[in-house]
């Protein structure tokens, strides 16, 4: 009976040890790029009318964060995202808006799936200057962002990720336009953990 507990104690104490070992390819510092495939719809109201429009167009987003272990089988992911090329928003009576050099910062809460899989809800904070090719018009605009995505590890510190996003953003100017704007992204990316 003795050797029984003994034996079950240790193979606990394996199993234990091998699912922290498998969660700590997926925490610490980590950076990655993906492509980013967006749908946006964009409003833009003035006091008595307002325009609305609707686009897709791809971007490409760079990726750096830090990924901390709570357990065995949860980390808490935080990131920062910044998109490197400019994203139409919509176009209002012949001017085309722009989101430039779009951010978010985040907090992923996470669940090991299994030994090579990452599942994860993602809250952001969201901030863009939106542009008009009209003129040098600039609005800072902020929102927030909701996605779930999962990452799968294809090797020790590689991993490919997937990720549905939506964003929301809204904000007015001194002129007391008022901008919105709803994106919904599906990201595919790469990442690297060091």
């Amino acid at each position: 009976m003795n050797t029984l507990c003994k034996t079950a104690l240790l193979g606990l104490a394996f199993v234990s040890t091998v699912s922290m070992a498998q969660l700590t390819n997926f925490t610490g510092w980590e950076a990655g790029a993906s492509l980013n495939a967006n749908k946006t719809k964009a409003k833009l109201s003035y006091p008595g009318f307002s325009f609305e429009d609707s686009n897709n167009n791809a971007s490409l987003s760079l990726h750096g964060g830090y990924g901390v272990a709570l357990n065995n089988d949860y980390a808490l992911l935080f990131g920062l995202d910044v998109t490197a090329d400019k994203i139409k928003s919509g176009e209002f009576r012949g001017t085309s808006a722009y989101f430039k050099t779009p951010y978010a910062v985040s907090v992923a809460p996470a669940m090991l799936l299994n030994d090579d899989t990452l599942l994860f809800v993602k809250l952001s904070y969201e901030a863009v200057d939106l542009t008009s090719s009209y003129s040098d018009y600039k609005l800072s605009i902020k929102g927030y962002g909701l996605g779930v995505g999962g990452r799968y590890l294809l090797n020790k510190g590689m991993y490919v990720q997937a990720e549905l996003k939506g964003i929301n953003y809204k904000d007015t100017d001194d002129s007391g336009a008022t901008y919105k704007n709803s994106n919904t992204q599906l990201n595919l990316g790469i990442g690297f953990n060091f």
